[in-house]
């Protein structure tokens, strides 16, 4: 299991860093996963956390490899915004339960 919390960092001209990652490793690890912790967390407008949020969905819910949702990365540090983290956590739970 890899718990990477970056993964715009592996992006290319292409290829999200999702979908690569996946694309790469998916049928051989789980991964726990957030929305990007740099970029999308602290910065993200509402609409820009719902789509990634529903890209991860999209792009890792198989039953081959797969994630586990990870909602809570930064609430101890306090540099997230709350509604941020708040979002995550909804939306992580309402996807979750329709797959």
């Amino acid at each position: 299991m890899l718990n990477l919390e970056q993964m715009l960092l592996f992006s290319d001209k292409h290829t999200d860093g999702y979908t690569r990652i996946r694309q790469t490793f998916g049928e051989q690890v789980c991964f726990t996963l957030n929305v990007d912790s740099q970029r999308t967390l602290p910065d993200g407008t509402p609409e820009e956390i719902t789509c990634e949020v529903e890209h991860i969905f999209r792009v890792f819910d198989s039953p081959k490899g797969g994630f586990i949702p990870f909602a809570d990365v930064g609430k101890d540090h306090y540099v997230r915004p709350s509604e941020n983290l708040a979002l995550v956590e909804m939306l992580f739970e309402r996807y979750s339960r329709h797959t």
